[in-house]
């Protein structure tokens, strides 16, 4: 058999109303790019159905906040940072101005501390079948 293919995909939990809101405006935004929101609960079926083998998913529920320790503390800063790095983007497709994305941004990393927001981290592990060729 081939190494093991790994996929990473993101799925988050005890959302805040403002951030539940900020998520349907990235998610229509998505689907216009025929994008899949859902692919890490279906990656699964994908791989399997794509003819690899030992095909395991399992997942890891991190905080995402101080609440969860040194570890929440990160994942909080890792979502400052890609606040920041999607700005430009989101802006071009949801119809709000810079400020008003800069204060979404600011109560949604704070909702991650009121409502305990987590984020299921999705891994999917597969291998290739073996063949004469290789």
């Amino acid at each position: 058999m081939y190494p093991l293919l790994k996929l990473f995909a993101l799925a988050n939990d005890r959302r805040g109303p403002k951030t539940i809101e900020f998520q349907q405006h990235l998610f229509a935004y998505a689907t216009r790019s025929d994008a899949d929101i859902h692919i890490a609960r279906n990656i699964e079926y994908l791989l399997t159905s794509s003819n690899l083998h030992n095909v395991k998913q399992m997942y890891l529920s991190a905080p995402c906040g101080v609440w969860g320790g040194p570890a929440g503390r990160l994942l909080n800063t890792t979502w400052r940072y890609l606040f920041n790095d999607m700005k430009p983007r989101v802006l071009k497709v949801v119809p709000i101005e810079a400020d008003e994305y800069e204060a979404i941004k600011e109560e949604v990393l704070a909702e991650m501390e009121q409502f305990y927001t987590y984020i299921n981290w999705y891994v999917t592990c597969g291998q290739k079948p073996w063949t004469k060729s290789h």
